[in-house]
C-alpha cells in the first residue's frame, strides 16, 4: 500500500455523503493508524480536515496533455469539489464537451479545462495505468 507523507498532495475517495465514485483534492497532514488526517479545501470551507481509512487515498494522477477528446471517450471531470467519471457523448463548442455519467444518468456540459484524460491507479503496483479508449 502506497505510503503518503505529510504534504503529499493526494485524492480521497467519496467523502461522506457526496457523490459516490468521486475524488476529493486534498494534503496529507498526517498518519494514524491505518488513517490519514487530510486536509481539502472545499467550497464552503477554506480548510476542512477530515480522518480518511488509507485505503480510500490515492495520489494524485500526473497531467496528460491532449488538445481534443473523442466521442466515447472515458474522462474525468472536475466540478463541486471533486472529479468524477463519466463519459464523453457529444461535443458542445470548440471549447465544451457534453459529458455522460452512468451513475446519475446525467448529461452535463463542462469546459475543456474541467476534464482530463481518466487514468486507473493500479495500487498492487503502485502505477498510474493510462488507457485511452
Amino acid at each position: 500500500m502506497t505510503r503518503f507523507k505529510r504534504g503529499d498532495h493526494v485524492e480521497v475517495k467519496d467523502l461522506g455523503s457526496r457523490f459516490i465514485g468521486s475524488y476529493y483534492d486534498g494534503n496529507i497532514i498526517s498518519k494514524f493508524r491505518n488513517e490519514y488526517i487530510v486536509q481539502f479545501r472545499t467550497l464552503l470551507e477554506n480548510y476542512h480536515r477530515e480522518f480518511v481509512k488509507a485505503e480510500k487515498v490515492r495520489p494524485k494522477p500526473a497531467f496528460v496533455e491532449v488538445s481534443s477528446f473523442r466521442l466515447g471517450e472515458t474522462v474525468d471531470v472536475y466540478a463541486n469539489d471533486g472529479s468524477r467519471t463519466g463519459r464523453i457523448i457529444s461535443k458542445f463548442s470548440e471549447s465544451e464537451y457534453v459529458v455522460h455519467f452512468d451513475s446519475t444518468n446525467q448529461d452535463i456540459t463542462y469546459p475543456f479545462p474541467n476534464i482530463r484524460v481518466h487514468q486507473e491507479w493500479d495500487a498492487a503496483n503502485e502505477v498510474w495505468v493510462y488507457a485511452r479508449n
